[in-house]
């Protein structure tokens, strides 16, 4: 029997995934801490002798997975530790292809369809009132203000979580911290001109169904909001790649 029949294909490596392996390696070995910059598109092209192009396609792959802030005037800012990043750094290589990227977002969602579905059964009366303080917040926050609102967003969820009476979910929840603001932020700039309408109405939903300790419709309420921010997160991830090719 032929050889091919035996023998897998090697995948190459993609340049971007290389470029990707040694700055991983690059923050470790420097113990980055949050906070600290890293140098420069520019320079990094030079140091790495690849092009720019390929510093950005790297530097997306990092911010969506919630390794670093990248602001157009101020510079890419990390925003874990070297230590957190040694454990972990297979997040930001496996996460960079759309496949990857729909792994998180299957895990996101059932993630909190279980949290909606608990708190709906186990939320007290002083959960509601906190959750229902969270949406008010919302309300009064300038709608220009990315984030406070981003803040705002993240607070309802990580509020739902304590609701839910499961310190496991809880923990499960706090690890995919960095990516759920990562995935906040890739899709705010649609919220935002739209006024922010869109996840405080779902958000209001999600919290009647616990409000009325009704499991299978916080779930479903809670599905339909991950389902519709997972839309414009790829539609925003495609909007990015678009503009890198340009």
């Amino acid at each position: 029997m032929a050889m091919e029949n035996y023998l897998p294909k090697i995948r190459r490596k993609k340049l971007a995934e290389h470029v990707l392996e040694q700055l991983i390696e690059y923050m470790i070995n420097l113990k980055f801490k949050p906070g600290d910059r890293l140098p420069t598109e520019h320079q990094l092209a030079s140091q790495l002798q690849v092009g720019r192009g390929t510093i950005r396609e790297v530097m997306a792959a990092l911010a969506f997975t919630g390794i670093v802030e990248v602001r157009p005037k101020t510079g890419t800012r990390i925003l874990v530790t070297s230590s957190e990043l040694k454990k972990s750094p297979h997040i930001v290589s496996r996460s960079r292809t759309s496949e990857k990227i729909e792994e998180i977002v299957e895990l996101r969602i059932a993630l909190e369809q279980a949290i909606a579905e608990l708190a709906a059964k186990k939320a007290r009366q002083s959960d509601i009132i906190r959750l229902k303080k969270c949406l008010d917040s919302t309300t009064h926050v300038p709608k220009d203000n990315f984030d406070e609102l981003q803040k705002a967003d993240l607070l309802f969820h990580f509020t739902l979580a304590e609701a839910s009476h499961n310190s496991s979910l809880q923990r499960y929840l706090a690890g995919l911290r960095n990516l759920i603001r990562m995935w906040m932020k890739q899709t705010y700039s649609d919220y935002m001109k739209e006024g922010f309408p869109i996840p405080l109405k779902e958000h209001r939903k999600i919290l009647n169904a616990i409000e009325m300790h009704d499991s299978e419709k916080a779930r479903l309420e809670m599905a339909r909001h991950l389902h519709s921010s997972s839309t414009r997160l790829n539609i925003a991830i495609l909007r990015r790649d678009m503009e890198n090719q340009e």
